[in-house]
This record gives C-alpha cells, structure tokens and sequence, in this order.
C-alpha cells in the first residue's frame, strides 16, 4: 500500500526491476529528462504508475503490466519506437492535467499492442483530458472505452490498425464520449471494431466501423 517516487535515474535508467512484487506497490516517475523503466519483475506488478515531470519522457525496457491504473499528469511515457513493447493497464489510463495548453502529458504508443481497461465498466477506461495527447501509432488496441474531453488541446489519434472497444462506462451508457465540439480527436485511419454485448451511445464519427 505503499508509493516509491523516483526523482533521479543511473546509467539513464529511473527504475529497474529484476524482482518479486508481493501486494500493492505503486510508483510515481518525477525524473527530470529522458530516461528508461524496466518495471517487469519475475512476478508481481506496480499496481499504479504515474508520469509526474514536464520534462520527463519515460521509454519502456520491456512489456508491462500494470495491476490498476497509469495516470500521465505531466511528461511524456513512450512504448519505445525499437522494440514496441505491450502495455497492459488493467484500470483505467488518464493522460493530462486537466488544465492549460497542449502536448503536457503523452502516451505515446508506436507499434505496440495495447490492452488499456479491457471490460471495465465503473468509468471510461482511457481518458484524454484537457493537455493530454494519446498517440496512438500503428498497433493493436484494446480499450474498454474512451472520453476525449471538450477542449482542442484534449488529443486522441487512434491507432492506423484495428482498435477494439469491448466494454462501456456503464452509468454513462457510452462506449465511447468525444466531449462537445472542441476535442481534437483522429480516428488514425484504422478501423474501429465494437465487441460491447450491450446497447451503447457512439459519440462521433470513424473511417471504418
């Protein structure tokens, strides 16, 4: 239950994790500038993540999992352009302060598979707020559901392949929100795939669906 923040890094690299992870262990990266994170144990997963440093740009040594939720307040966390590491995030992700320009927290995704909230249904599984950017790359995606907030410096560019939605915000009945007229929001040109078994609300518009 406790929280390790990193500040620093070694040898670039902000945190290596070689070892066992046993019960809840969250973690936040404040590393000023670019540095690396090794965060696949031998078993167990930090439960939450969070990107904290407006300088930071946090590249990926291996596939990750992550147990609840990756938050990327400020900084940037990228799935590493060489080797597209996977990114597992069973919670929710959240990209952005909520406040202020563009382009101050990103995900960047590259040509990684991703499973972002598969089957959550308590809130949206990715969240793109107000200063948040989700660039989406050219992989494999799977997302319970997806909010871009009503703001033109809220980003969200799916991948360019095939994006899997496979649940809803249910109290909200919607699989997917693109909040009010302003978010800045690209299908990527790939094809959106619906897998929800219930009735929802799709608020916006695809190249194919």
């Amino acid at each position: 239950g406790n929280k390790i923040t990193v500040h620093q890094e070694d040898s670039n690299v902000a945190v290596d994790n070689d070892a066992i992870i046993s019960g809840d262990l969250d973690l936040e990266i404040q590393t000023n500038g670019a540095t690396t994170l090794d965060l696949a144990g031998t078993s167990g997963n930090f439960r939450d993540v969070i990107i904290n440093h407006a300088n930071c740009v946090a590249t990926l040594l291996s596939a990750t999992t992550i147990d609840r939720n990756l938050t990327i307040t400020a900084g940037e966390l990228d799935t590493n352009s060489s080797s597209n590491y996977a990114l597992t995030v069973t919670g929710q992700t959240e990209i952005g302060p909520g406040s202020g320009g563009s382009d101050q927290a990103t995900l960047t995704c590259n040509a990684s598979t991703l499973s972002l909230g598969s089957g959550r249904t308590s809130s949206y599984a990715l969240i793109v707020n107000q200063g948040g950017t989700f660039a989406g790359g050219s992989g494999t995606h799977t997302i319970g559901s997806i909010e871009v907030k009503n703001n033109s410096n809220a980003k969200c560019t799916l991948t360019s392949g095939v994006t899997t939605i496979d649940s809803e915000k249910t109290s909200a009945n919607r699989a997917i929100s693109i909040d009010g007229t302003n978010a800045t929001f690209d299908d990527g040109n790939g094809t959106v795939k619906l897998t929800n078994p219930a009735s929802t609300v799709l608020k916006t518009n695809f190249n194919d669906l």
